[in-house]
């Protein structure tokens, strides 16, 4: 109520006066007035008023009246025509202005948004204001970057395009918007917002609700990283009530009332029946009118005319208002330091005001004060930046460009770095002199070709030079903005770019020569230097004019020869340049013999920070000086000269500089002037150049050279400290210099030369290839369809330069290898002088003019030990890496490349998965761990094969990270994770063996090195030993009964092999061969391996245990070799792309079985993993292969690169491949999650929570000592995972078996025939196949014969074995029995059965032998019986083996029997028909040779068999087999087995007799079938025989085929009495089934007999005769109707025999 009372002593002192009144009409609109009724809308009328009369105010001779009108919905409103203004208060500030109100004459104050209309005033700030303020703001604070909390109404959305809006002056750029309402989850929004490591400054644009929410969560958090907030805001109340807690907060008040708010209750309001929101505007409109009325100058209007004058007031009143919307005050929460030794309840923060905005001009009114967590003071504001010219920010971004000023036919583009790079959207720092006259350099060039009269005569060359601003891809960006004009625009023509000039850094060249490549185009460099461009496969368009760094490094080395220098340190640059050439430095070095003591790495970063350059020069170049006798700089001119300057300001002046040329290139004379003692008797090795007259004469001579040119006109500025700016009085105007020497008296031209003749060689080509395709002599588009042979033009075609001098590049591009050795004196002009020269491979030095310092002559070095000679491990160089920082530290080892012998460039793609769920689950564990526990760092490093110097360098005590070079990193380790591969596991345990540290290792590697705990302690596996591999592979043999093999292993797995060699001696298994695979002559070891291992009969499985890379080899070798059905390999390790490898091999030449890991697949990271894209979030920063994994995943190239034949698309995402997770994330998150959760017990257990980060930092040995106990007994779910704890420091992993086969079509795939879980292997025999040298599908034995197995074997072992067989073979044959055995009980059981059926049989036949059925052929029947009887008895004789009686009867009993059978069915057969033939008298259809034929060849052949067998010697043999030396454990387990063996020919001569007589009742049965004999007794014989044939043909076959008497006594014993019951049962059935019919009819007919019925058994009989003649005819419609059946029947009448035999047919005496 402060504002209140002012206003009542105000009101009251105007009584003395008399003063001028103004009306003021305030407008309410609220929905209360909508619900109430008019009486009480008038109470709240009545009750505004006298609260506004309260509240008005006087000034001077001003009086304030007011009026008020409530209104619930505004269409219009009655406004007093005496009204002087009207305020009016919306009940939302996006309302719409009333039309009514717009259109009127009065002036107008409201509350609402953005009021177009010259007489109204807003009492919020409008949008582009609000922009405005904010842009001033961040530019004072010096913020580059910001991220932004966005309320997404439309209001703040303005809001946020007016401040990101394009400027004249750099812009402020977002490069991260977070969207969020009231409803938002501002905890996920607070942890994203800190993974933007440098980006930490956030604005706020939302309202006050939103923003207390925001507060209110920011105070509740302990555990973060410290942002910076700038924020708009309302009602400073919500700023008080939080003010303790958010210091260093700035804020922006979106409301002109720059005083703070005041509490409006109490008195007359709390009458007021409106919204606090409502009450609240009004309060702010009110206090605006009486702030800007205090300070409105109406002194002039004191006219007589009250009318005038009070227009005269409100129109002044209104320009004060209008000024306030143009002006904003910036306020900044700070450390009340003036009360801190003041009473305790005074306040300890103030909200100070520290500036004013106006427009966008930023007034200081105070200091900006930041804090850090601890709430202690920064020392700078710049605390929000990210890297230059980031791709998010280069829409708004105004480039300045240098174009030609005419009209021409083909372009040059001209790349240069004419400022240093900087950590701003533009990327643009400070002007580059020595860079700037390139420039020019360029534009001279191209107006001396275009006044050329030899070349380009119908063409003229135009230039577009662009500022790189030393980032390369502000050039691309350029670029790609010209090509595409012409494709924008129809009107405007499209450029001819035919090649670029410039270029003269390595670092980012790499990008724009691949550029260029993707446009055909020739790139020509002036100064760069990398190796790597001398690889015309890889940069076909690209040249420089000078040699390469490894030229140079020779230059250097022989320097240090010449000079006698063993001893150096090495200072250089983080980029393409400095990488580079420190690696070729390293590599000569060593060979010369020369040491080098330390090398410090520089980042653009460190440059921006003081601090750490000082700290590095410091301990690094000060420290180690008495250790080295001179430091090499291998550096950008940036980054030495804050270098120099440090040593300068210590005065250090003893340090002996060895400079490359960027000393020349890029360093200032005044710079060296000013450091003269540091950098005094430098030696400098720098390129060959020539200052060319003719370009300084037209630098001279040119008059318009500030006008086209604006670089030069900034370098004169820069340089003389002059203005060509007429409104800066402060310095002098640049127009009085004139001559050349003031113009650049600072900068010494230098490679201007190089720069020209690359224009005049490019010029040179391009009229070349203009004469080759354009007859006109113009620029067709012929010669535009060839560009790609302008770069081998220019290369080949030697010119003449500005000078005189050829113009050279040699077959890689690379110009001569010359280089000028010159020394810093500063009384030289050019403050060096030459003093020798290195030309191919040659150094000439003149010592009378080298001075050697004395410092360097009489200096002695002291070896250098201990924490003093940390360094940065040359290993990083040039190689990328992972570095988070944390309180204590895990290490990741992956091998990321491929290894084949050496490290390549080829990244394993899984391998990278790998790699990112590592940095996933460390992002996962912070983020998730608990307040005040120590955040997890991560250092994640790309190992290759067994090189342990990477891991020593990061595990020593002195290890420094070349990204943090403050001191060395010490951070407590507590583990190391990843190591998939046994080589990289391998490494890190002598590394951390050699750092004497016992850290624990939790590796996802097999090797079986750590089985040994005590040996190799602390280390646990994610994954089963290699151990393991060898028992499954050892199961799965003798699961499939492989007891030969043959076994592969590497070099450094000589235990494995020992332990399978003791485990196949237990499993009675042997080797055929095991060799060991050396890497280095790889393929030829495994081709001899093949061809050795071919060469072993039985042994056709292979054992791998060799590398994956071998394994891809060798399944090659094996698939050209064709081993399929030869050799079948086993690989019982998890391959990672067996898939991928397999997939080749599309014809069945390769057997193989190989083990995978089974793990489940962790969806969480997988979902997180497949949904990654190029263009989102900062992974590719954060692991910085993510690019070349981009590339090589989905064979597309990024920007910049031209590895592959297309271009990768923009939609691009690792979801559409659909590759399988790799088996290796699962298990190594489960290691990372498991570390950290054992490392969290720890922490509870042993420390205290107050002072968890110095428990940590303590005694790291016990530390060590209760992780290892933890990990041993942790179990630990990860996010999306499964339950996970170590057994015996090992894990269980499930596997699947899968075989090699080929699809219906021929492809190749790999089936799952079994699982193992827990060492048990469950095989399907069913699915597994290999493939034999015909392509067909089968298993393999892999046997050994008894002559190449002894040697697995122990020679007592043996020698013991072989005098049992010997003694075996000498005891007497031993009949043996198999009647207790399945087969024997199944025959017994037959056998009972068939003897059973042929006492039946026996039985019909005696009693009804002389019975017409059986009358005629009894005795065939008979002999049926006795041949079945005897084959059904006979089987019993197959159930015995062993002696030569049992083997004599097994091979004669089936013939025997058989032809006894068989001579009965033959009787039978002959017998019947002539029965038949006599009874019927149709005995001319009878041959009368049937009997003579039928049984003579029984007599025969009888004799001829017998007389054959007899003379036969020994006709049946015996053999033995015991079971093989690998059958048995021991000696007493061997056995002999007798065996019955015969051959072939004997058999089938006991089986001739058998088929004579087959053949002969065969051929019978058919003929009197054929002759419709009608008989089914015919029938039964044919069936009879098929029968014998069918079995007798498969036992034969069996036995012919086979030769397994084993087999042949099974069959026959199951046969033998089968066959006899089937036959009796065809024979006998039918014959017994009449017997039965008849026997009952007989019945019937005695009983009809016995009741005296004699005419009705007639009139019965004759209906019987009558119903079988029918039946008969039925049967045989052919047969004739007067054959009668014989009417022998006891009781019949003689009156009817006599009439059936008159009806008869007469038998003719023949027939008779």
């Amino acid at each position: 109520m402060v504002a209140i009372t002012q206003l009542s002593l105000w009101i009251s002192a105007l009584a003395v006066f008399s003063c001028q009144a103004l009306l003021v009409t305030y407008i309410v609109e609220s929905e209360t007035f909508c619900e109430i009724n008019s009486t009480e809308i008038d109470k709240v009328s009545k009750s505004m008023v006298v609260f506004l009369d309260d509240v008005s105010t006087s000034s001077k001779q001003m009086y304030l009246t007011n009026d008020f009108i409530p209104v619930c919905t505004l269409n219009n409103a009655e406004i007093k025509n005496s009204t002087d203004l009207i305020v009016f208060t919306s009940k939302r500030r996006t309302s719409k202005f009333p039309t009514f109100l717009m259109n009127s004459s009065f002036p107008i104050v409201t509350n609402t948004h953005d009021v177009n209309r010259n007489t109204s005033v807003s009492t919020q700030y409008k949008t582009p204001s609000l922009g405005n303020n904010i842009y001033a703001t961040l530019k004072s604070l010096d913020w580059t970057y910001i991220q932004v909390i966005l309320q997404p109404t439309p209001y703040f959305r303005n809001i946020l395009s007016e401040f990101q809006r394009s400027r004249d002056s750099p812009y402020i750029c977002a490069i991260r918007i977070f969207e969020i309402n009231s409803t938002s989850n501002v905890e996920n929004m607070m942890t994203a917002l800190q993974y933007e490591t440098n980006t930490r400054g956030i604005l706020v644009l939302t309202d006050d609700n939103v923003l207390e929410q925001i507060i209110q969560f920011w105070t509740s958090l302990t555990d973060h990283e410290q942002l910076y907030f700038v924020a708009l805001y309302e009602d400073s109340a919500i700023i008080q009530r939080y003010m303790e807690y958010i210091l260093g907060w700035v804020f922006i008040p979106r409301h002109t009332t720059n005083t703070i708010s005041t509490d409006i209750s109490g008195g007359v309001i709390d009458s007021i029946n409106l919204p606090q929101t409502t009450l609240r505007e009004i309060q702010n409109t009110v206090n605006f009118l009486k702030d800007t009325l205090l300070h409105a100058n109406i002194s002039g209007c004191n006219n007589s005319n009250e009318e005038e004058n009070d227009s005269c007031m409100i129109l002044k009143w209104m320009k004060e208002m209008k000024l306030r919307e143009q002006r904003s005050h910036v306020y900044n929460i700070q450390i009340n330091e003036s009360n801190e030794e003041a009473a305790p309840n005074t306040t300890k923060t103030k909200f100070i005001q520290v500036g004013e905005v106006n427009n966008t001009q930023f007034t200081p009114l105070g200091s900006w004060i930041l804090y850090d967590k601890e709430n202690r003071r920064l020392r700078s504001t710049a605390v929000s930046w990210n890297k230059a010219f980031h791709y998010k920010c280069r829409s708004h971004v105004a480039f300045e460009q240098l174009t030609s000023p005419f009209t021409s036919d083909i372009q040059i583009a001209g790349n240069l770095p004419l400022h240093y790079s900087s950590y701003t959207p533009e990327g643009c720092g400070e002007l580059r002199n020595n860079y700037v006259l390139f420039s020019e350099a360029i534009v001279f060039a191209v107006d001396y070709v275009n006044n050329l009269t030899d070349i380009l005569p119908s063409v003229k060359l135009g230039y577009d030079i662009i500022d790189t601003c030393s980032v390369p891809s502000r050039f691309i960006h350029q670029m790609d903005v010209l090509y595409s004009l012409g494709l924008r625009d129809a009107s405007v023509k499209r450029k001819n770019y035919i090649g670029g000039v410039g270029f003269p850094f390595s670092s980012g060249v790499e990008s724009l020569a691949h550029y260029s490549y993707s446009k055909k185009i020739p790139t020509i460099s002036i100064s760069a230097t990398s190796s790597t461009f001398s690889d015309k496969n890889l940069y076909p368009y690209f040249m420089r004019m000078v040699p390469s760094n490894k030229d140079e490094t020779l230059a250097i080395v022989s320097v240090l020869e010449h000079l006698k220098i063993h001893s150096i340190g090495i200072v250089y640059s983080n980029d393409a340049f400095g990488s580079d050439l420190t690696k070729s430095v390293l590599t000569f070095a060593n060979v010369k013999g020369i040491t080098v003591n330390y090398m410090l790495r520089i980042e653009d970063s460190y440059v921006e920070n003081p601090e750490i350059i000082n700290y590095l020069v410091d301990m690094f170049i000060v420290k180690n000086n008495k250790y080295v006798q001179a430091v090499l700089s291998l550096t950008q001119s940036q980054h030495i000269k804050p270098i120099l300057q440090r040593l300068n300001d210590i005065e250090i002046n003893n340090i002996f500089w060895i400079g490359c040329d960027t000393w020349v290139a890029g360093i200032e004379k005044t710079f060296l002037k000013k450091n003269v003692d540091v950098v005094s008797n430098a030696i400098l090795i720098a390129f060959e150049t020539n200052q060319s007259e003719k370009f300084l004469k037209y630098m001279r001579d040119k008059a318009n050279l500030t006008e086209q040119n604006p670089f030069i006109k900034k370098l004169i500025e820069k340089e003389n400290n002059c203005t060509f700016d007429r409104s800066q009085q402060a310095k002098i105007e640049c127009k009085d210099v004139v001559d050349f020497k003031n113009l650049f008296k600072n900068v010494d031209p230098h490679g201007e030369t190089h720069i020209i003749d690359a224009v005049i060689s490019l010029a040179h080509g391009i009229d070349t290839l203009i004469r080759n395709h354009c007859p006109l002599m113009d620029y067709c588009t012929e010669a535009n369809l060839h560009i790609e042979e302008l770069a081998e033009i220019v290369q080949k075609k030697r010119i003449t330069g500005i000078d005189g001098e050829k113009i050279y590049y040699d077959s890689k591009g690379d110009g001569k290898t010359i280089f000028f050795i010159r020394q810093i004196d500063p009384t030289s002009p050019s403050f060096h002088r030459q003093i020798g020269m290195y030309m191919e491979s040659k150094i000439l030095i003149d010592n009378s003019t080298l001075k050697m310092p004395k410092s360097i002559q009489d200096k002695s070095l002291t070896p250098c030990t201990g924490r003093n000679c940390y360094s940065v491990p040359t290993n990083l160089i040039e190689m990328p890496y992972t570095f988070m920082e944390g309180d204590v530290m895990i290490y990741a080892f992956i091998e990321l490349y491929k290894f084949n012998g050496v490290c390549t460039d080829d990244l394993i793609l899984e391998h990278f998965e790998v790699a990112t769920s590592i940095l996933w689950s460390i992002s996962n564990i912070n983020r998730k761990q608990l307040k005040g526990f120590p955040k997890i760092g991560l250092g994640l490093f790309a190992a290759c094969g067994h090189d342990t110097s990477l891991a020593k360098s990061v595990f020593k005590q002195t290890f420094v990270v070349p990204t943090i070079p403050s001191t060395p990193y010490t951070k407590p380790i507590i583990g190391v994770v990843g190591a998939i591969t046994n080589p990289v596991a391998s490494s890190i345990y002598d590394a951390r063996k050699s750092s004497s540290m016992d850290f624990p290792m939790i590796i996802s590697a097999s090797t079986e090195r750590f089985n040994n705990r005590e040996g190799h302690p602390r280390v646990f596996r994610t994954v089963m030993s290699s151990t393991f591999d060898v028992y499954l592979s050892l199961q799965l043999a003798k699961k499939l009964g492989w007891k030969y093999f043959h076994a592969l292993f590497g070099s450094r797995d000589q235990e494995l092999l020992d332990l399978m060699k003791r485990e196949a001696s237990t499993l009675n298994m042997c080797l055929a061969t095991n060799r060991e695979i050396i890497m280095d002559d790889l393929e030829n070891e495994l081709k001899t391996a093949v061809d050795e291992m071919l060469q072993y009969d039985g042994a056709t499985v292979v054992m791998v245990f060799i590398p994956t890379a071998a394994i891809e080899m060798l399944l090659k070798i094996a698939s050209e070799k064709n081993t399929a059905g030869k050799l079948v390999f086993i690989i019982p390790k998890h391959v990672e792309n067996i898939q991928t490898i397999v997939s080749k091999y599309k014809n069945p030449s390769l057997g193989l079985v190989v083990m995978q890991n089974n793990l489940l697949e962790n969806k969480q990271f997988g979902s997180y993993f497949q949904h990654l894209k190029i263009d989102e979030g900062d992974w590719t920063e954060t692991l910085p292969w993510g690019k070349t994994f981009w590339e090589d995943v989905h064979q597309c190239n990024l920007r910049f690169s031209n590895r592959y034949t297309k271009d990768c698309a923009t939609d691009l995402n690792l979801s559409g491949l659909q590759k399988k997770q790799s088996p290796f994330v699962a298990s190594t998150i489960h290691g990372v999650y498991a570390l950290s959760k054992a490392f969290q017990n720890v922490l509870d257990k042993h420390c205290n929570l107050s002072s968890l980060k110095e428990c940590v930092n303590g005694n790291m040995s016990e530390i060590y000592h209760q992780l290892e106990l933890e990990l041993d007994r942790v179990t630990v779910t990860p996010d999306g995972g499964t339950l996970f704890g170590f057994e015996n420091r090992n894990a269980t992993i499930p596997m699947v078996i899968l075989n090699f086969q080929y699809g219906p079509k021929g492809t190749p795939r790999l089936v799952e025939v079994g699982s193992i879980q827990k060492e048990e292997i469950t095989l399907d025999l069913r699915k597994l196949s290999m493939y034999n040298l015909n392509g067909e599908r089968r298993i393999f034995k892999s046997e050994c014969p008894d002559d190449q197995c002894s040697v697995c074997l122990d020679p007592k072992f043996v020698s013991d074995y072989n005098e049992k067989v010997q003694y075996l073979s000498t005891i007497p044959h031993v009949t043996l029995n198999s009647i207790e055995s399945g087969v024997g009980l199944t025959t017994i059981f037959l056998v009972i059965i068939g003897v059973g059926v042929a006492i039946v049989c026996t039985y019909y036949l005696a009693k009804f032998s002389s019975h017409k059925i059986f009358s005629l052929s009894a005795d065939g029947h008979a002999c049926i019986i006795i041949g079945t009887t005897v084959q059904i008895l006979g089987a019993m004789v197959y159930l015995f083996d062993g002696s030569p009686l049992a083997c004599g009867i097994h091979i004669a009993l089936p013939g025997s029997v058989y032809s006894i059978t068989l001579t009965g069915l033959l009787i039978k057969l002959n017998k019947t028909a002539c029965l038949h033939a006599i009874v019927k008298t149709n005995i001319t259809k009878l041959p009368k040779w049937d009997f003579a034929f039928t049984y003579l060849p029984i007599v025969i052949s009888a004799p001829i068999i017998i007389y054959v067998v007899w003379t036969l010697e020994d006709p049946v043999t015996m053999t033995w087999s015991v079971p093989s030396l690998f059958q048995i454990s021991k000696i007493d387990d061997l056995y002999i087995q007798w065996y019955c063996e015969f051959n072939r020919t004997e058999y089938i001569i006991f089986m001739c007799f058998f088929w004579i007589i087959l053949f002969l009742c065969m051929t019978l049965s058919v003929i009197y079938k054929c002759r419709k004999t009608g008989r089914k007794e015919v029938k039964q014989v044919l069936f009879s025989a098929i029968c014998f044939s069918l079995f007798t043909t498969v036992t034969t076959v069996l036995r012919l085929l086979t030769d397994d008497h084993v087999m042949f006594r099974v069959f026959m014993a199951i046969t033998l009495p089968l066959n006899g019951i089937i036959i009796l049962i065809i024979n006998f059935l039918p014959q017994i089934v009449d017997l039965m019919r008849e026997k009952n009819r007989e019945l019937l007919f005695t009983r009809l007999m016995s009741d005296h019925k004699t005419s009705q058994v007639a009139s019965l009989w004759k209906d019987f005769i009558h119903s079988e003649n029918n039946r008969t005819k039925r049967k045989d419609s052919k047969q004739k109707k007067n054959e009668k059946v014989s009417l022998s029947v006891v009781g019949l009448s003689s009156k009817w025999r006599k009439k059936t035999r008159n009806t008869s047919t007469p038998i003719s005496a023949s027939e008779a």
